[in-house]
């Protein structure tokens, strides 16, 4: 097949996903049925991410008072201290004008019904040896997991402030996906569920998948992730038998008032 051939079945596909509604396969809905967007790929996931950074805004923001443009979370702005501890501070990316602890005013603030939150620069490999081959192929070299469970909750405020806020769309890289529906992006408007999605299966020894969804008609004020089968820990080191997932860089539009 010429490479002119694979762009145009790629770009197609590519259209397609874009201009995806309600799906009942897709998603598991409690009330309405919103209109949404996914994209999502895995292996080189190039061209998903531009295209979902040109659906949630081509500007980058990393200051607050903004009122269009997306946000990114990547792990290499975190300071050595708080690397490979499980006590990873939740609301480090959204840091409160006037705070002295240190973070970024992004609007995002994580919680888990685990133990803690771990980001790493080993690949998890301190907390499992066959963890540090599985995970080393990642571009920045930083992973983020929560610890004691699969379960992440990010939730919104405006960026700097503790107001609550929303965004349109959310999307993750994670790194690790084996099996499928054991990875997925859950998305709450209030307390009412808009849908469940499933994050694509690795398909090359690199191990990158992307999941993004927008919901250009609903308010999402939190988005529930479920990373793999299993908590990364020492307890769950078989690899044969767990699905232990990692998460990269997050991105969302600009947080607004709800």
């Amino acid at each position: 097949m010429s490479t002119l051939t694979e762009w145009v079945i790629r770009l197609t596909s590519l259209a397609l996903v874009y201009a995806c509604s309600f799906c009942k396969e897709e998603s598991k809905l409690s009330a309405a049925k919103p209109h949404f967007i996914v994209v999502k790929g895995s292996g080189d996931i190039t061209p998903e991410l531009t295209m979902f950074r040109e659906i949630l805004g081509a500007h980058l923001n990393t200051t607050p008072g903004q009122k269009a443009g997306r946000r990114e979370i990547n792990w290499d702005v975190v300071p050595a201290s708080q690397l490979n501890v499980n006590s990873f501070r939740g609301d480090f990316f959204n840091k409160v004008s006037g705070s002295e602890t240190s973070g970024f005013p992004y609007g995002a603030v994580f919680t888990t019904v685990g133990t803690g939150l771990r980001v790493s620069d080993n690949g998890f490999g301190d907390l499992i040896a066959t963890c540090k081959n599985r995970y080393n192929a990642l571009r920045s070299g930083r992973t983020f997991s929560p610890i004691g469970s699969t379960i992440l909750d990010v939730t919104f405020y405006l960026p700097g402030q503790t107001i609550p806020a929303s965004v349109r769309g959310f999307g993750v890289i994670f790194y690790g996906v084996d099996q499928a529906g054991s990875t997925t992006l859950e998305f709450f408007d209030g307390e009412t569920s808009l849908g469940t999605f499933q994050a694509p299966v690795r398909t090359d020894p690199d191990g990158l998948s992307f999941l993004g969804v927008k919901f250009p008609d609903h308010q999402v004020s939190r988005v529930r992730i479920t990373a793999g089968d299993a908590a990364v820990s020492k307890t769950h080191a078989d690899e044969s038998k767990y699905d232990l997932v990692v998460l990269d860089d997050l991105l969302y539009d600009e947080p607004q008032v709800l």
